[in-house]
């Protein structure tokens, strides 16, 4: 979701949307028939049928054509988008970044997908490798790459403040260093279980050797 930047409480999640419309005179506003459209007001119930209420009666004032349109509202009228997150981030690098505020949860997260022809046999292929590529992490690196695109620049790009949200692609650094210190110890814990028990023989063969040269000493003569 985006709006104008300003010194008001800013529309961080659906919850917020409410007392945005109501009390702040902010309008809501989508891309018309498309998904988000569609689940705002074919909702049965919940928080997505309360948004559905907060759209305009009037399609020309809440929903648009494309998303061009829309984004000129925000930056003249107390306007609140709901739009594809990517798609936002490119038309802000585009547009401005200190010109849009966009919120800092996100909802309905989409999926990526190749259409098929119903019972096609590949499809099981095809959406195995779609998730290796997003577990990968290269949907978002090329999601980046395009980003950088727009502005020009060969560097990946940063976010307005340099921060960024922990994902599973941050973690996953830590998770192999995790298991390489589990298997390192395991290996550690079984020399010591052999080193001790070779030691041990040792030492009973020594115990063995002394009883035998104490308790017979009339082999020496």
């Amino acid at each position: 979701m985006l709006a104008i930047p300003s010194f008001e409480k800013p529309v961080d999640s659906l919850v917020d949307l409410e007392p945005a419309v109501k009390k702040q005179g902010f309008t809501l506003g989508t891309v018309r028939d498309s998904s988000f459209e569609f689940i705002f007001k074919f909702a049965d119930g919940g928080i997505y049928q309360e948004v559905w209420k907060l759209f305009s009666t009037d399609r020309r004032i809440s929903f648009f054509a494309s998303p061009a349109g829309a984004f000129s509202q925000i930056t003249t009228s107390k306007f609140i988008m709901v739009n594809a997150r990517l798609n936002s981030m490119i038309r802000m690098t585009k547009l401005g970044w200190e010109r849009y505020y966009m919120s800092r949860d996100s909802f309905y997260p989409q999926g990526y997908g190749i259409a098929c022809n119903t019972g096609a046999p590949f499809k099981p292929i095809f959406d195995r490798h779609m998730l290796w590529l997003v577990e990968a992490g290269l949907v978002n690196k090329w999601a980046q790459d395009e980003i950088a695109k727009v502005r020009g620049e060969a560097e990946p790009v940063e976010t307005g403040n340099g921060l960024e949200a922990i994902s599973l692609e941050h973690t996953q650094a830590v998770f192999v260093i995790v298991i390489l210190g589990h298997i390192f110890a395991t290996g550690v814990f079984i020399l010591e279980i052999c080193l001790a028990g070779v030691c041990g023989i040792k030492e009973k063969e020594k115990q063995i050797n002394r009883t035998e040269i104490l308790t017979t000493p009339d082999q020496l003569y």
